[in-house]
């Protein structure tokens, strides 16, 4: 009975011992966690500070050295330009900047600021007296308020000064906005000598000696944090603060963000109170049982004993195994899946063994991310009998008993998990790497054959030679199909391979797969009929090579079963809800039918690739089962039957093939926007929303190219509510919105946010990502976004989007912009490459695409080849022997060559472009 006592107390102990260390180590860790979390986020803050403040320095230093700052005062022409770009300048900056002036040594000034309503305000007039000029770059106080003087030289003597009134608090106070939480996190900032220069319109109270100390750290350069205790608007309350050393145009600060411990600790408190003040109930109630049990001898003692038999019974069923251990590290309880899992000698005692001994393995001691996401922190390890091999997972907790620290240890079996991550592992690197391994190592030698075969065409052969010959290409093109359907299956079922969507005109992409059969057709008498429905979309996005790949393969199946007869393509429109459509091809011939196992669709059967009769050759199967492939992916299906409807002849009934294709329709929403009013590509206001500060990103500069008036703005998803209502407040200002979408942010939030809230309507929105993703272009649609552009695009995309949406801007302002061009379809490429596999790899892209090249070794064959055929275009590897492509380009341009030539290669220093442009290189990839 008493012992039955002591290991319910002992429990009960455990239980409230292991929650409360639970719940501090909860503590301990959220601390931690929270402290990672706001110094990341203050380096976030603080690095876009500085970016900004390096990028107004250098912008500063280029309007200076790029115009003559001298001549501003005394030529027009200079003098507008260089205001206007004053005003450019000043415009991106304006949370920086309040003002601007430009004195020079003749009493002229310039002054130019933005008033409330966000226009530019700009006075010219000279002063009665000469201001004092600086003859170095300065910044000082001036009635409380920051300048920065840099001075303009000519002929060796101070000719003028650029005075940029600078509002520190206002630029790092919008800056801090993104990072804001209200009633959460406090910001301020410190001066480096100590001195708190802002707090955001709190109460801050800081003790002395934690501002020494936070100041002695920014002055070392140094970042960190401290958990101390402040006075926030009156109230001491204990925080943790982190601090970041900024500087900002010759100025030193610390940045820091504090926020209150008690957020997280006030639940963790009541929880360990709850669990103290259950425990101690649970411990009167045993009490007030045992008490019981006493007074009633011989009954309460056989219930006793019950209850201990229970208490046994629950701990041996518990689907774990659970060992406590004694500080001397020998085991004082052990429950039966313990046994189990241990592969331990069920008749043997194992209470006063060493748990060393019975552990047999020693687990990792890292937990690695994947098992600490699962199971939190512990531990695995492998035990093997003479049947099987198990993974464990061990975890560990220290409690007291009867003032005697113990440790827990739980035990679980994650054998299943194990499996299925090596399954998952080893699945990866075999569809992932063996099978790309393989199709480089096979395409090299297939490629040299085809060549090879090329070449024997080109010679006089006996009609035996040349049959053979012809049957050798075709086994090497179903050789090639059938390792690259291979190759693509794996992909699938790797969920690797992703169809791009991409803008296309169907009616030229069905042009181009005819094209090349037209003259195969006309040997054999075969005329081939295209009739596509005027309600067929044209404009579309999808992947137009697939879906050639589609048509010719048909195609060419219809062309070798069809002698002196019709082979007709006909597309229809099926289905269409709002920017989705279905479209059903159709190709049907009056040549011989195929076997009746392809007539049932069964594509997917093994013997397909073998002889099924004289009539239907295995090529043909495995061609179609190709097909089928590519058509799934499609999201449609495919359907043969036989006779065609457009055969007569009761011998060559024809076959029929239908497929269907999911598309995407390119289309622009019905929005009702009105830019009738605007007449000057200055007049059209474009706001760029961006979640990153780079300054090397090219979209805005592409943007500026065109002539519309730009103004960016920086927000952050978890705030989105602000630049909404900043969008509302300026609604009337804006008429295009350009939300950028990179590896690390989702501008997709943004875009379905304005959605939500009725604003997509009343803006031009275009995307543009450098992180395209499958599913991106779909989402834009649904968030009613009129263009999702992919980066790189050319500055004439955007041009033509002005184009075609503002029509009221007369045709002379606009016949500079860059317009899209067409790529002829037949263009005359020369790619010069010395590595064997690039120039395999290098023709296959182009082949992809459409066009056929010729290829060089080095720059020598290079010369010779465009002294016998005239090249459109020049694909040039800098680094090969004999003739590099400097040496190359260098002696075409000197021979009267003037086509454009593109370097290839993998070598990305500045040096080399400069180099490569000097030589005669358009273009540096």
């Amino acid at each position: 009975m008493r012992r039955s006592f002591i290991i319910v107390l002992v429990s009960v102990f455990a239980f409230i011992t292991i929650n409360i260390l639970f719940y501090i180590n909860i503590y301990k860790s959220q601390l931690v966690f929270l402290t990672e979390l706001l110094s990341s986020e203050i380096s976030t803050c603080g690095n876009t500070i500085e970016q900004n403040g390096l990028g107004f320095e250098n912008e500063v230093n280029f309007i200076l050295y790029s115009e003559d700052i001298t001549q501003l005062f005394s030529d027009p022409e200079k003098k507008y330009k260089g205001f206007n770009d004053l005003e450019i300048f000043y415009s991106k900056y304006q949370h920086l900047i309040n003002k601007i002036n430009i004195l020079d040594n003749q009493k002229n000034v310039y002054s130019l600021i933005l008033d409330r309503r966000n226009n530019f305000v700009s006075d010219f007039y000279e002063s009665q007296q000469q201001v004092p000029l600086y003859d170095r770059d300065n910044l000082y106080i001036q009635n409380g308020s920051f300048y920065f003087a840099i001075p303009v030289f000519k002929d060796n003597i101070v000719h003028s000064n650029i005075i940029i009134d600078i509002d520190f608090i206002r630029y790092i106070g919008i800056i801090f906005d993104q990072f804001k939480l209200d009633n959460t996190l406090w910001q301020w900032i410190i001066s480096e000598d100590g001195e708190i220069v802002s707090t955001f319109g709190h109460d801050l109270i800081i003790n002395p000696r934690d501002r020494e100390a936070i100041t002695n750290e920014i002055i070392k350069g140094n970042e960190g944090s401290l958990v101390h205790t402040m006075q926030i608007n009156g109230e001491s309350a204990k925080t943790v603060s982190v601090y970041y050393p900024i500087r900002l145009i010759r100025r030193n600060f610390g940045i820091l963000f504090s926020i209150k411990t008690d957020l997280f600790l006030q639940p963790i408190y009541l929880k360990i109170i709850i669990i103290t003040i259950s425990g101690v109930l649970l411990l009167l109630l045993i009490l007030f049982i045992n008490f019981r049990i006493i007074q009633v001898k011989s009954a309460e003692a056989r219930k006793h004993k019950i209850s201990e038999h229970a208490l046994r019974i629950s701990i041996d069923r518990l689907p774990v195994g659970l060992i406590i251990v004694n500080p001397d590290q020998t085991i004082r309880i052990i429950n039966k899946s313990a046994y189990d899992l241990l592969f331990l000698d069920k008749e043997k005692d194992y209470i006063g063994e060493n748990i060393k001994l019975l552990m047999k393995t020693d687990p990792d001691k890292k937990t690695h991310p994947p098992y600490f996401e699962a199971f939190g922190e512990g531990s695995k390890f492998s035990l093997t009998n003479e049947s099987q091999e198990i993974t464990l997972y061990k975890q560990e907790f220290i409690a007291s008993i009867n003032n005697t620290y113990v440790k827990i240890i739980v035990i679980f079996n994650i054998t299943s998990f194990e499996k299925n991550k090596k399954f998952d592992s080893l699945a990866h690197f075999a569809k992932s790497g063996l099978m790309d391994k393989m199709s480089n190592e096979i395409n090299i030698p297939l490629n040299e054959i085809k060549s090879n075969l090329q070449f024997l065409s080109g010679i006089k052969l006996s009609p035996e030679q040349k049959k053979r010959i012809t049957a050798t290409k075709k086994s090497v093109d179903l050789l090639e199909n059938l390792i690259n359907a291979v190759i693509d299956f794996s992909r699938i079922e790797a969920g690797e391979l992703v169809f791009e969507k991409i803008r296309y005109k169907l009616r030229n992409e069905i042009n181009l797969a005819i094209e090349p059969f037209k003259s195969n057709a006309a040997e054999i008498n075969t005329s081939i009929i295209t009739k596509i429905r005027n309600d067929v979309p044209d404009n579309i996005f999808g992947n137009p090579f697939r879906l050639k790949q589609c048509i010719s393969s048909l195609l060419e199946t219809s062309l070798d079963r069809t002698r002196e007869g019709r082979i007709l393509i006909s597309a229809e429109l099926i289905e269409h809800i709002q920017d989705k459509a279905r479209i059903k091809f159709q190709i049907e011939d009056t040549g011989k039918p195929v076997s009746a196992d392809l007539l049932n669709n069964d594509l997917s059967k093994y013997d397909l690739m073998t002889q099924h009769d004289k009539q239907t050759p295995g090529e043909i199967g495995l061609r179609l089962s190709i097909v089928k492939q590519q058509v799934e992916l499609m999201k449609g299906h495919i359907v043969i039957e036989s006779p065609s409807s457009i055969s007569t002849h009761p011998d060559y009934p024809g076959t029929k093939y239908s497929f269907t294709i999911e598309v995407i329709l390119d289309s622009v929403f019905n929005k009702k926007l009105d830019f009738n009013s605007l007449h000057d590509l200055k007049d059209i206001q474009g706001l760029v929303l961006s979640q990153v500060n780079d300054p090397e990103d090219v979209t805005l500069a592409l943007l500026q190219k065109t002539g519309i008036r730009i103004k960016q703005r920086i927000y952050r998803n978890d705030n989105i509510d602000s630049i909404i209502q900043y969008i509302k407040e300026n609604e009337s200002l804006f008429h295009i919105l350009i939300i950028l979408d990179t590896p690390g942010t989702d501008g997709f939030v943004l875009a379905q946010s304005l959605s939500e809230k009725s604003l997509a309507s009343q803006f031009l929105i275009l995307i543009i990502s450098s992180n395209d993703q499958p599913g991106n272009l779909e989402h834009a649609k649904e968030c009613q976004v009129d263009y999702y552009l992919v980066q790189s695009i050319d500055s004439g995309v955007i041009s033509d989007i002005i184009i075609k949406h503002f029509t009221e801007i007369p045709a002379e302002s606009i016949k500079h912009l860059p317009r899209v061009v067409n790529i002829p379809e037949h263009l005359t490429i020369l790619l010069a490459e010395d590595n064997l596999y690039n120039r395999i790899l290098n023709q296959s892209m182009f082949k992809s695409l459409g066009f056929e090249i010729d290829l060089a070794k080095n720059g020598n064959e290079v010369i010779a080849m465009v002294q016998e055929k005239k090249y459109d275009i020049i694909f040039l590897d800098l680094l090969m022997p004999e003739k590099d492509g400097f040496e190359t380009v260098a002696e075409l341009r000197k021979n009267g060559f003037n086509m454009p030539v593109i370097a290839l290669t993998a070598v990305d220093a500045n040096g080399t472009k400069q180099m490569a442009h000097q030589a005669g290189v358009d273009e540096y990839l």
